[in-house]
């Protein structure tokens, strides 16, 4: 059984330099590409979470990656 990582995807966005300029989603979806293409992660198995006061919350998996959004 390998790791689950937890990744605090605004955190990430907020600390990471290389992330684009430009509209949140923008942000959102490089470092999701990054993780997909990448794989620091290795095998296993992920969970990005963009925690938010907006929005009425949403789950999806994309891969061997969740990605929530919070209520």
């Amino acid at each position: 059984m390998g790791n689950h990582y937890l990744i605090d995807g605004y955190n990430v966005i907020y600390a990471w330099p290389e992330i684009p300029s430009g509209a949140w989603k923008l942000k959102r979806d490089f470092l999701l590409r990054f993780l997909k293409t990448q794989k620091p992660q290795g095998n296993n198995a992920v969970t990005v979470i963009f925690d938010s006061r907006a929005g009425t919350g949403n789950r999806s998996v994309e891969g061997s990656i969740t990605v929530v959004f919070t209520a």
